[in-house]
């Protein structure tokens, strides 16, 4: 038997989903993304970076004066 990409998600979202969480290996979503892989890459560390910045602490009223 071959080894196929058979639980990996048809959609570009769900294959990103799952390499995120760990479902798929980054060989499978590398080849599913093939040229655009290094775009995901990136996406994947901006979003990274976005996680680990704190929350901003202000006030509703703050931003409408």
């Amino acid at each position: 038997m071959s080894s196929q990409l058979t639980d990996v998600p048809n959609t570009k979202s769900g294959v990103y989903d799952a390499w995120r969480n760990g479902t798929i290996s980054d060989e499978q979503a590398r080849r599913f993304f093939g040229p655009k892989w290094e775009d995901v890459l990136q996406l994947a560390d901006v979003e990274d970076i976005l996680a680990s910045q704190p929350e901003v602490d202000a006030d509703e009223s703050d931003l409408f004066y």
